[in-house]
């Protein structure tokens, strides 16, 4: 991989876990407040209601405790890239507990493998 390559793909990390970690000071503050973000290789922005200097100083908080070792705060529950990737992963494992099956008995046959 090539070292430009590396430094983009670092570059949306740190961008996605500093979303996260924003996201995560702001409900701390306004538990009611409803966000969604967006992180990429310049920085992140964030869709919601949230006031402009909220979102700046949680931003700025959020940093500040990612760098004094809060890893906890680059992960969220509910994290799109999260919630996409598991239910791409379960539905690719549906289809794999099927193949080589030749008819509908078969398949309900196995479902029990593929619930367990």
């Amino acid at each position: 991989m090539s070292n430009s390559l590396l430094h983009f793909i670092t570059r949306i990390r740190q961008n996605h876990a500093l979303e996260h970690a924003t996201i995560h000071v702001l409900s701390g503050r306004q538990p009611e407040l409803r966000l969604a973000g967006r992180a990429d290789h310049s920085g992140f922005y964030l869709i919601g209601t949230a006031d402009l200097d909220a979102v700046a100083d949680a931003a700025q908080t959020a940093l500040q405790r990612l760098q004094a070792g809060e890893a906890r705060l680059a992960l969220h529950p509910n994290c799109g890239t999260n919630l996409v990737t598991a239910a791409g992963l379960a539905g690719s494992a549906a289809v794999l507990a099927f193949v080589g099956t030749r008819n509908t008995r078969e398949r309900l046959e196995r479902l029990p493998m593929l619930i367990s």
